[in-house]
């Protein structure tokens, strides 16, 4: 908030500001905080000067609620770099990833760091607005670790390895090696640890683990499910290749298989004609090559090249829910199916359409309609929290204070984006028109519609 004196040129008529205590004045008006004595003092030599002009000068200005800080996690011990970790300078970390690290009984692993109150803001008339508290965060802690709540440390009970999952889960766990293939002669793996395979997962096998899991060779049609992060430095490829993550997932290219990961998914070469989920941001290496598929983030998506001349379209998505997807098609096929029942209905029975068996189908189909509009694609948000066509939304506090900030959600392609991919971004969705290179998909300030803008180089 801010206060200000417009001053006018003099009339005969008018009442003169050249005898007049402008501190009386700015006092009488209840403005105590923030007051600007020099810009009085520019405001009284303008009105003794008798210039015939106008001028606006501001003389108060309130204190802005200052920004306050979230709890957070400091490590205390080098846990090496985060593959795909955003730097200051806008480009992705994509150094190898360190799992695996070696932890000691007593050794402390974290300390939380608690939240900070912001400063209030307070307005010209002295009344403070205290700034939204900072968000605190809940530490999960599984295996060989325990919380000190009198220094907030995070000690290790147990020797073993770390696994840390999105930020705030944190494990102590033995680690188990495998020194080959994970075949027959070894059969499906299933460990309460963290595993290394240093070599191939064959066809038909199954590894689950409830550390993190580092895969040296290829996945081959396996299922690869863990409760920390995944490291695959070999290839993924097959129909039936599955990995699911808890935390992070680190690949090196995927063909014609799923990954879904609660984290961040970094992808270091190709995806091909496969899918990926994920509960953050989706990080594809500058040279990487997107063909066909589906890559759905709640957070953001960075991309090499996406599609080409001959591929069929890819769908790229970034502040969405994939499981709402899934739910809309549901949703709409549900709409087809009801219309065409309705056709068919009086086709064959000759029927009116006021008769009590069409009207009870058309209510059906209005409120299946009304249930497409009203499905809301952004995390955080309750799944029927949109307005539905020109329904407005309820009245008092908002339906979704636990939304991400959609606005600032991006699509960011470092290299070329082929015509007739499909670009989706929270609840606006497009298909690209005409091919493309180094352009940034975000939403128009309006929240209505998708746009594109081109790449600093």
């Amino acid at each position: 908030m801010r206060a200000g004196i417009v001053i006018h040129p003099p009339l005969e008529t008018g009442r003169s500001l050249q005898q007049e205590d402008l501190h009386a004045l700015i006092a009488e008006q209840g403005i105590v905080f923030g007051i600007d004595n020099d810009a009085i003092e520019e405001a009284k030599i303008f009105i003794e000067s008798g210039e015939k002009e106008f001028k606006h000068i501001t003389i108060a200005r309130g204190q802005q609620v200052g920004k306050s800080t979230d709890a957070f996690l400091r490590y205390d011990i080098e846990i090496g770099p985060i593959a795909g970790k955003m730097l200051e300078d806008g480009t992705i970390d994509f150094r190898e990833r360190r799992i695996m690290v070696g932890i000691k009984a007593g050794q402390c692993i974290a300390t939380k760091i608690p939240p900070i109150q912001g400063k209030p803001g307070i307005n010209i008339y002295g009344q403070e607005t205290p700034a939204f508290p900072g968000k605190d965060i809940k530490i999960q802690l599984h295996n060989d670790v325990k919380f000190l709540r009198e220094n907030m440390q995070v000690i290790a009970t147990k020797d073993g390895v770390l696994s840390i999952v999105n930020d705030n889960a944190i494990k102590v766990c033995s680690h188990q090696t495998l020194r080959g293939d994970v075949d027959y002669k070894t059969g499906n793996v299933e460990s309460m640890n963290c595993v290394t395979i240093n070599g191939n997962v064959q066809s038909g096998f199954k590894v689950t683990a409830i550390g993190d899991i580092s895969i040296s060779g290829e996945v081959m049609s396996a299922k690869i499910s863990s409760q920390g992060n995944i490291v695959v430095k070999g290839g993924i490829t097959g129909k039936d290749s599955h990995l699911e993550a808890a935390g992070d997932a680190d690949i090196n290219f995927i063909e014609q298989g799923t990954l879904k990961c609660g984290g961040l998914a970094v992808i270091r070469k190709q995806v091909y004609y496969s899918e990926i989920i994920t509960g953050a941001d989706i990080r594809c290496h500058q040279s990487s090559k997107i063909i066909g598929g589906k890559l759905i983030a709640e957070g953001d998506v960075t991309v090499g090249d996406v599609g080409s001349e001959n591929s069929r379209p890819a769908l790229i998505a970034a502040g969405v829910i994939a499981e709402r997807i899934t739910h809309f098609d549901s949703l709409k096929s549900k709409v087809v199916e009801q219309q065409d029942a309705i056709i068919q209905w009086l086709q064959l029975y000759h029927g009116s359409s006021n008769s009590k068996k069409v009207k009870g189908m058309e209510k059906e189909l209005a409120e299946a309609k009304l249930q497409l509009l009203r499905v809301n694609m952004i995390p955080g948000t309750e799944l029927y929290s949109r307005a539905g066509g020109d329904e407005p939304l309820p009245p008092g506090p908002p339906q979704n204070p636990g939304a991400i900030p959609i606005e600032k959600i991006k699509i960011d392609v470092k290299g070329t984006i082929f015509a007739f991919t499909k670009i989706q971004i929270g609840n606006c969705s497009m298909t690209l028109e005409k091919t493309v290179s180094n352009r940034t998909f975000k939403l128009h300030p309006n929240g209505k519609r998708i746009i594109v803008i081109p790449n600093k180089r």
